[in-house]
């Protein structure tokens, strides 16, 4: 085989994890013979088609570097390789060809990449040569054909060179039975649902018949094989996996691969995802009563607010038959692996109340916790390693306060009292608390805002209104808000802007909102290319219940994701535009150059917007 098929041949092990089909190995090879292109633009052109971009979309630079090592050499890439790599297509210093054509080409002779790409190049030139009829050609290009030989490839190594396998005909799609997992939860969290896939430790699987055949059955998930199972017989109509952990959710799609003695894949199930799933529990018993509360500072349940210092989490649990095991308490953000905060050996058979105190974590090691909002888990593994968990609700983490008011009014009232209103800036004090202070004690309380309130109001007897009046000229009275979280502001009146006109009552306090009518617009760029919203010029309208007076601008945008973790500044990309219209009542984003800001997936919100008569608001626009 000539050099140039060679490399076409390489190319497709380390993009796709495949050999080549005999199209494009035929088809690439007159490219290069005839000079019509370079190896780098080859190596490049290969991360340009159809097949690449199904392969890798959402993919980091991260994810694709590693997937050209693992496919190419079966190993991940070394720390300095990767970053190496990763900063110079990032930077536009090379593209992803010429890294690729690199990488290929990186190993020195004789060593341990060399021998498993020459181990992989030897199987996949021969596996392309029997493609030698239009039938064995068209049955290779059938996605589950292409999904066996990369199951097949992953299993070559050096020295133990395989045989060309017979190219699978079309596969015969299995009927399947049941899917029932066995879940590392309580029995009373089992319900029939893929959300519990990554917390399950084995999967049994009945079908309607085996391929008379079969001796080995692989569980793949999400095109990642998951678990074997190499003991099934003809007589079987059922296949059980085991593993440490499901490293991916079912919601990817799942099957099972059913394989004969040489590794040829007989048959495949129909998508395990689309099924009806069932979950019975395997492990010991769970604790009951678990529960997790912030400590220090003002505490609010199910919350962190900047004012904790530490957690104290509690559950009742039956030790009897827990001696020689652990406990754990975890914590997880939905983003990242399960991180462990806390762990107690169990040693005695007569203990039920377990407790974690971690009270004096400190501000600064909570809130690294606590830095989006979490879930903690309460794990229990016995002494043969079964493990079984509940969960808290979630906890929301919301270490910022109040904005400080700065304007008040005081009017007077037909029994001699006073009303004082302050301006808060709405949005933020939803289900919170003021508190108006005289000398540090309460004179009133206000504990019934909404979301779109722009002040709060405390009503005074005539006495009252006199001792704070003589207490604002002093500087002894106060305004403090309290938001849902436990976050606060106090503030000195004596600084505050404060009108004591009763014709005030007139006045404008109704704080800016959404537009009632089509508050939040999106305009896609012609033909994109993809099912979501974030090409360069993508446009968002944000529309207002009232002219404002245009002070935003990108940098006070937060952005939630999708699943209403966290808020973070938006990165709407190079180049990304923020525009006011004349009148002030619309705000269009325009995003840029590599944005992270899908708008069909995200709520974004302006945080400070103020109208025309000086109130103020934080306004959440939904897709």
């Amino acid at each position: 085989m000539g050099i140039n098929a060679s490399t076409i041949q390489t190319l497709y092990i380390a993009y796709f994890n495949r050999p080549a089909d005999m199209a494009g190995l035929t088809y690439w090879e007159g490219q290069l013979d005839a000079n019509k292109i370079s190896l780098a633009g080859l190596a490049q052109s290969f991360s340009e088609q159809v097949e690449y971009k199904n392969v890798y979309f959402g993919k980091s630079t991260v994810d694709v570097v590693t997937a050209l090592y693992k496919n190419l050499f079966d190993r991940s890439p070394d720390a300095a390789g990767l970053v190496y790599w990763v900063q110079q297509i990032e930077t536009k210093a090379v593209n992803i060809g010429t890294a690729a054509l690199a990488i290929v080409n990186g190993p020195v002779g004789g060593s341990t990449d060399d021998q498993m790409i020459a181990a992989k190049l030897r199987f996949a030139t021969a596996f392309t040569g029997i493609l030698n009829t239009p039938e064995k050609q068209a049955s290779y290009l059938d996605p589950d054909a292409l999904d066996a030989m990369k199951v097949i490839l992953s299993t070559v190594k050096p020295g133990v060179d395989m045989p060309p396998l017979l190219i699978p005909a079309y596969p015969k799609i299995l009927p399947v039975k049941s899917v029932v997992f066995d879940a590392i939860t309580t029995l009373d969290s089992l319900k029939n649902s893929s959300t519990l896939d990554q917390d399950s430790i084995g999967a049994h699987v009945s079908l309607t018949a085996l391929p008379f055949a079969a001796k080995t059955a692989v569980l793949q998930i999400g095109g990642k094989n998951i678990a074997v199972d190499s003991t099934i017989s003809k007589e079987d109509t059922s296949v059980d996996f085991s593993f440490a952990r499901m490293p991916t959710y079912l919601s990817d799609s799942g099957k099972v691969l059913l394989l004969d003695a040489s590794g040829n894949v007989l048959s495949t199930s129909e998508n395990l995802y689309l099924l009806k799933h069932t979950y019975k529990h395997a492990g010991p018993n769970a604790a009951v009563n678990f529960h997790v509360t912030a400590t220090g500072g003002y505490v609010v349940a199910g919350k962190v607010n900047a004012s904790n210092t530490g957690l104290i989490a509690e559950a009742t649990l039956d030790t009897s038959q827990l001696v020689g095991g652990r406990i754990e308490l975890k914590y997880s953000d939905n983003l990242s692996s399960f991180n462990t905060l806390a762990t107690k050996n169990i040693t005695s058979a007569t203990d039920s109340s377990i407790k974690f105190d971690l009270s004096n974590m400190g501000t600064s090691l909570l809130q690294k916790v606590m830095s989006r909002d979490a879930t903690f888990y309460f794990r229990v593994i016995d002494s043969s390693g079964l493990v079984t968990q509940v969960s808290s609700e979630k906890f929301i983490h919301d270490y910022l306060s109040p904005s400080s008011p700065r304007k008040a009014s005081i009017f007077n009232l037909q029994n001699g009292g006073s009303e004082i209103s302050v301006n808060i800036t709405a949005g933020q004090m939803n289900g919170g608390k003021a508190l108006l202070l005289l000398d540090g004690n309460v004179m009133a309380t206000d504990s019934q805002i909404a979301a779109n309130d722009g002040d709060v109001r405390f009503a005074l007897d005539a006495g009252s209104a006199s001792s704070l009046l003589s207490g604002i000229d002093t500087g002894r009275a106060q305004i403090k808000l309290l938001d849902a979280s436990g976050n606060s502001v106090t503030e000195n009146l004596q600084y505050f802007s404060i009108s004591k006109n009763p014709a005030n009552l007139g006045v404008d306090l109704t704080p800016p909102q959404a537009a009632s009518t089509n508050p939040f617009t999106i305009i896609r760029v012609p033909e994109p290319s993809i099912g979501f919203s974030f090409e360069k010029g993508t446009k968002a309208i944000l529309k207002f219940s009232e002219p404002t007076t245009k002070e935003i601008t990108l940098n006070n945008i937060l952005v939630t994701d999708w699943f209403d973790n966290f808020s973070i500044e938006g990165y709407f990309g190079s180049g990304a535009m923020g525009t006011w219209n004349a009148a002030g009542d619309q705000f269009t984003i325009t995003l840029g150059d590599n944005s992270l800001v899908a708008f069909s997936l995200t709520h974004l919100t302006l945080v400070g917007v103020k109208d025309l008569a000086g109130n103020v608001a934080d306004i959440t626009f939904n897709p």
